[in-house]
């Protein structure tokens, strides 16, 4: 499998008129526009009314790509787009191959046929969320979400991070475009397509490590499996095998575990997994790499005088859950970088903060934003994005 990147430059055009300015990829309309010197900082005074009209307009955004003719050849070649915000139509080569309507999931697309060897035009069209809520809105009324003058009729209708129309916290900045990772995957024989990794306490004090392994295969042959599993440079586990299909079930051992624990009850020790295919030669066609802590988390509702439980524990021990609430942490999620996180997290953890709320009207956090909480030891209340 290889991968080529579509991220970097591009050109930014408001619908209906000429001018282009330079975009980055990844990013929203509202930072190329910042950037390229059109808008002053939405931040500032009321600067935040004087440009609605940016969300309120329709926007495109288009670039070229160079494709050698060895990886046109290949059996397959996917556009993944990990992040689009969120009314989208794609053209490639001005051949419309998909539409989106979804912030949160990523997009995978077919577009082997759509190409041609050398020069290509990739175009991502990104229509106002108004319009189609205030048709869903006349069609079949839902209550408006937020507080106070940060209403927005119809917002429930659409799955797009709901603060960008305003809370009682923020400013209404309503953001379109590429907001994560696009690029293209050329595949000739497998890749891995999916891994779950689930873990089992057990009475000896040892865990069971149960993972479940989903790969995409475009070619017969069986395909071998390396497990790696690690801590500190030791070798936890390790293992070769074969699978015919395109399913595996990983099951093994860890005796003498490190176990994780939430920020103030002990450390936040983290295993490493490493998966990798092979094809029957030998050549590596794809690998996923995860750090993994061992713990036991379990909520506990018993009956008491005043009705039932709900507390947390871990590992055996009951403890305090105390921490805050997390909005994102930019109206423009696509700029906040793993630094960011790392500084807003270590200030939690340092506050004595052992579990944070992602709150169910911002958005599913980056890798980067799980991974910094277990290496602090910030356990994690997960909303789904439904707020209010």
């Amino acid at each position: 499998m290889l991968k080529q990147s579509l991220n970097g430059d591009w050109k930014l055009r408001r619908r209906g008129q000429q001018e282009t300015i330079q975009a980055q990829i990844p990013g929203c309309v509202h930072t190329d526009l910042i950037e390229a010197g059109k808008i002053e900082d939405p931040f500032y005074r009321n600067n935040e009314e004087n440009l609605m009209w940016v969300g309120k307009s329709d926007w495109e955004y288009k670039r070229e790509f160079e494709l050698k003719d060895e990886l046109l050849n290949s059996k397959k070649i996917f556009l993944s787009a990990k992040g689009l915000d969120t009314l989208a139509k794609i053209y490639i080569n001005d051949q419309k191959i998909a539409e989106t309507n979804n912030m949160y999931r990523k997009w995978e697309f077919e577009i082997k046929d759509y190409l041609k060897e050398g020069k290509n035009e990739i175009k991502i069209k990104f229509n106002s969320p108004f319009p189609y809520l205030k048709k869903k809105d006349e069609e079949f009324q839902i209550p408006a979400w937020s507080v106070g003058d940060h209403r927005l009729h119809g917002g429930g209708w659409i799955r797009k991070q709901p603060s960008n129309f305003g809370w009682d916290w923020g400013p209404m900045l309503v953001t379109m475009g590429i907001w994560k990772d696009i690029e293209l995957i050329i595949l000739n024989k497998a890749r891995i397509e999916e891994l779950k990794v689930g873990q089992n306490h057990l009475e000896s004090g040892s865990v069971g490590i149960d993972i479940d392994l989903l790969t995409e295969k475009i070619a017969a042959e069986d395909l071998n499996v390396e497990v790696d599993f690690s801590f500190g440079g030791k070798k936890a586990y390790k293992n070769n095998f074969k699978i015919k299909g395109e399913k595996a079930k990983i099951e093994f051992e860890v005796e003498d575990p490190e176990l994780w624990w939430p920020n103030g009850m002990g450390d936040q020790p983290l295993y490493e997994l490493e998966i990798s295919i092979f094809d029957s030669r030998g050549q590596k066609l794809d690998s996923i790499q995860k750090k993994i802590g061992l713990r036991e988390l379990e909520l506990i509702t018993e009956a008491d005088k005043w009705g039932q439980s709900f507390k947390f524990a871990v590992n055996g021990r009951e403890y305090f859950a105390k921490g805050a609430n997390w909005i994102p942490a930019d109206a423009f999620v696509s700029r906040v970088k793993r630094k960011d996180y790392r500084q807003l997290l270590e200030s939690a953890a340092e506050a004595n903060m052992n579990m944070l709320r992602v709150w169910g009207g911002g958005l599913y956090e980056s890798d980067d934003f799980y991974e910094i909480c277990d290496e602090l030891g910030l356990t994690v209340w997960q909303d789904f994005i439904f707020a209010c």
